[in-house]
């Protein structure tokens, strides 16, 4: 079954207003033909470069280096589409590919806003690069300036570890931090909370279903942005020569209420959910496990057959805007890991 995350925005209290409807198109690349193949010359549905991308040459000139897939082609069962990076990079120099996706509106900052970017991810061989992940927007320095515009930026290495970007100073690289070891041919669901006016982002990772906080008041991969208008699939040449990938379900909504029966908050009421219930049965509700409180659905105070049945009367997906339970979290220590900065990156 082809999985399903979220990316919301969630408003708070004294937020700004953000306008209803999708904010990312093309998400899960359902409605898009496999073999669709984002390059200078065509998009693939509303992935692929802007103007001042091709003008500048940060376009992808192979069509066979991103292409939508077919799911099922690398994860038996799965329906729906991917979309597949398969890079291999012999410039010695290195070549940097921005392929964004662009939001239909633009999310400025605003007290008490948060912006919870989701996305699926699986690295396809061992030894090779994932690819690199950012958000941000354009901020005058031509949509993909390496001093303007990119928040949290995340980088799966060939030696099998997750690290951030973060700031170092005016004229220096970023800082790469090491935030856990992965492992390639299996999903990877992720999850950033953004704060625009605090220019940080708290991170969750983990396999579907379970993801853990890994991170918090991590640094953006610049100083500062004051708004956000893409999410941005990237290949730098000069740090891996190689990154294989697949990326999906980057879904962009207003939250507004809760979504009923989301007990793993990825998006979907489903079998998942009522597996986190029944892993819960007879947990101590309220004695500090903040997973046993949300396996409690349908707020009796027990874990037990009734939250089942709550979950299973709600299967489907979860309403525009929804957000889910919240599933447990494990802050990890951050320390900083010597992966050189290469120009570009």
């Amino acid at each position: 079954m082809k999985l399903a995350t979220t990316l919301l925005v969630v408003l708070l209290s004294g937020a700004g207003l953000v306008t209803g409807g999708e904010i990312v198109s093309d998400g899960d690349f359902d409605d898009l033909l496999v073999g669709s193949a984002p390059d200078c010359d065509a998009a693939a549905g509303a992935w692929g470069w802007p103007q001042n991308y091709l003008d500048t040459g940060l376009c992808e000139v192979d069509p066979d280096e991103f292409s939508v897939v077919a799911t099922g082609d690398f994860d038996p069962g799965a329906d729906g589409n991917s979309l597949r990076g398969l890079i291999d990079d012999d410039d010695p120099v290195g070549l940097n590919f921005h392929l964004p996706v662009i939001f239909n509106e633009v999310i400025d900052e605003a007290e008490g806003l948060i912006v919870n970017v989701s996305f699926d991810i699986w690295v396809i061989d061992e030894g090779s690069a994932g690819g690199n992940i950012y958000v941000g927007a354009d901020h005058g320095g031509g949509g993909f300036s390496n001093a303007t515009d990119r928040g949290p930026q995340l980088t799966w290495l060939s030696d099998g570890t997750l690290v951030y970007a973060e700031w170092a100073g005016e004229g220096l690289p970023p800082t790469n931090i090491f935030l856990t070891d992965y492992t390639p041919g299996e999903w990877q669901s992720v999850r950033m909370e953004v704060d625009m006016v605090n220019n940080s982002f708290d991170l969750f990772w983990g396999p579907p279903g379970a993801l853990e906080e890994i991170g918090t008041d991590l640094g953006y991969r610049v100083e500062a942005l004051d708004h956000l208008d893409r999410f941005t699939v990237v290949h730098f040449g000069a740090t891996e020569a190689n990154d294989h990938m697949y990326v999906d379900n980057v879904v962009v909504s207003i939250a507004g209420e809760e979504c009923e029966g989301d007990a793993n908050g990825d998006g979907l009421v489903d079998p998942l959910d009522s597996g986190f219930v029944l892993a819960r049965f007879g947990c101590e509700v309220g004695g500090g496990d903040p997973g046993c409180d949300t396996a409690d659905q349908n707020g009796d105070g027990l874990v037990d057959p009734l939250d089942v049945g709550f979950v299973l009367a709600r299967f489907g997906p979860c309403p525009a805007g929804a957000s889910g339970g919240t599933p447990p979290h494990t802050a990890s220590a951050l320390p900083t890991r010597s992966h050189a900065d290469e120009a570009g990156y």
